[in-house]
């Protein structure tokens, strides 16, 4: 400030003049620092600190706001702005993250994908939901359960385990209510969705546990429908096919084996990988099953309620049931060859042959009939022939086979001395089937034994072409030798020609 300095005074009753501060030295603000202040109705002038100004300052706007959040006007959401707090990129109001709103539904438009993500089913990496919600990933695990409206896999899909098919649910929670009695709460897979199970139904579930898996046998006795629970009691340890029950958890599978005492809900079906078979199971009214519910089996014969000296190969499936109904079944061998199925129709009937269910011979079937007591089987497809010893389209299974001859005397054998007088006739048969009118007269040949073999040759002779019967007299017995010795034997030989073998048969007839 120059030493000397000139002021005009003003012709006022008082006034004050400001200092220059340009021509002031600079100086750092601090708590400390002073500043000239003059009461606006005092002549004297003061100083007063920085600090102490701003506390002022800070009262002065405190006592102003009123708690409104501003001086002259009021924020309404004071309460709310006082709340907020930040930690790691979110507001918090109360220490709790705000609710994104539409704010975050912006963000969440944008594709999530991992760094590493590749888009490919057989060489990804990573993982990737899209704009559309379509999502690739590496795995997915579900605590709870998983809904989908359709699930595709790829063509290999391995089983494992035993499959069901019966009543069931999950369990989703346990209350034990006594020392063998649980509450058990089912879990609803829709809103509609009602407990399965009734009263004395025998149910069961497999968990796995520390040292392996378990099995919890159960029979339900009471059911809440409102309430989705089923209350259940543990089956004894002796009474369950292990020996050892174990009590029921939640997440475990239920499912419905039998009842008690209501036979229209003892039947069940289960498909085992292990046991390697399909098997539908009735009347089961217990915990263990026995042979006697196995009422449908596909797999390895085991279990079954069939005879030990069956002729089966355990190590090969079978079908084990109580009947089928089928229209065609066509049988091979284990290497494939083709067996014919036998089928009876019968009595053979011309009828029958000519209708239009005729008796067919083909790859797979070979009908088969009786006739004259003897049975047949077809070899020519739909065939016409009446099925006889010679016949080309039938094939003898059971009956006589053997050619028989018998000689009948039209007026018996018993003859008075000197008054024989009689016809013979032959009666051939096979296949218990008269085939005397098959005989060829060339293949007839009768002979006479009476003791004089002259004389017998020549009566061979003259009655070589007698054919099937033969008119005698006394002298054909012999004549007075006949008389005197009263002996005489006819004997008939004869051949019948199938096309594959010659059959001979002989009988005799004694006189005398």
């Amino acid at each position: 400030m120059p030493l000397i300095l000139e002021i005009d005074i003003p012709d006022v009753g008082s006034f004050t003049t400001p200092p220059r501060l340009v021509e002031f030295p600079s100086l750092s603000l601090s708590e400390g620092a002073l500043f000239p202040v003059q009461s606006p109705y005092a002549e004297n002038w003061g100083t007063v600190s920085a600090g102490y100004l701003a506390d002022y300052l800070f009262r002065l706007l405190g006592n102003g706001a009123e708690g409104t959040g501003g001086i002259g006007h009021v924020h309404d959401n004071i309460d709310l702005l006082q709340l907020l707090t930040y930690l790691e990129e979110y507001l918090l109001v109360g220490g709790k993250k705000i609710k994104a709103g539409y704010a975050d539904e912006t963000e969440l438009a944008r594709e999530f994908r991992t760094r590493n993500f590749i888009n490919s089913m057989s060489a990804g990496k990573g993982g990737a939901i899209d704009t559309n919600g379509n999502a690739q990933l590496e795995s997915l695990e579900v605590r709870s359960y998983l809904k989908v409206m359709e699930l595709i896999y790829n063509r290999l899909n391995i089983q494992e385990g035993d499959y069901i098919f019966t009543e069931g649910g999950t369990i989703e929670s346990v209350q034990q209510e006594d020392e063998d009695a649980y509450l058990l709460r089912i879990r609803k897979r829709h809103d509609d969705d009602i407990v399965p199970f009734s009263t004395d139904d025998i149910i069961y579930g497999i968990y796995h546990h520390t040292g392996g898996f378990f099995t919890s046998w159960m029979r339900v006795v009471n059911v809440n429908i409102t309430a989705n629970t089923i209350l259940v009691v543990l089956g004894a340890d002796s009474e369950v096919p292990a020996g050892k029950n174990y009590a029921p958890v939640a997440g475990m599978n239920l499912a419905r084996r039998g009842n008690f005492t209501n036979p229209a809900r003892q039947s069940s079906w289960y498909l085992s990988s292990q046991d390697g078979e399909i098997v539908f199971l009735d009347k089961v009214d217990n915990y263990a099953t026995v042979p006697a519910n196995r009422a449908l089996v596909l797999g390895l014969p085991k279990n079954l309620p069939i005879p030990d000296n069956l002729p089966i190969n355990p190590e090969q499936p079978y079908l084990y049931a109580r009947g089928i109904i089928v229209q065609d079944i066509h049988r091979i061998t284990y290497d494939g060859k083709i067996i014919r199925d036998s089928i009876d129709r019968g009595i053979w009937s011309p009828i029958v042959a000519a209708s239009y269910e005729p008796y067919r011979y083909t790859d797979t079937v070979a009908h088969e009939v009786w006739h004259n007591s003897c049975k047949y089987q077809c070899i020519a497809d739909k065939t016409l022939q009446e099925p006889r010893w010679n016949t080309t389209d039938w094939l003898l299974l059971a009956g006589n086979p053997e050619f028989t001859l018998e000689i009948v005397s039209s007026n018996g054998l018993d003859f008075d001395y000197g008054e024989v007088d009689t016809t013979l006739s032959i009666v051939a048969r096979i296949h218990h089937t008269d085939v005397t009118a098959d005989l060829l007269d060339s293949d007839i040949a009768w002979t006479r034994e009476t003791g004089d073999i002259l004389e017998d040759n020549a009566w061979n002779i003259a009655k070589a072409d007698a054919g099937c019967s033969m008119h005698i007299t006394t002298e054909d017995v012999g004549g007075y030798r006949f008389v005197n010795n009263g002996s005489c034997k006819f004997v008939y030989t004869t051949y019948l020609r199938d096309g594959g073998e010659v059959k001979e048969a002989k009988q005799e007839i004694p006189f005398g």
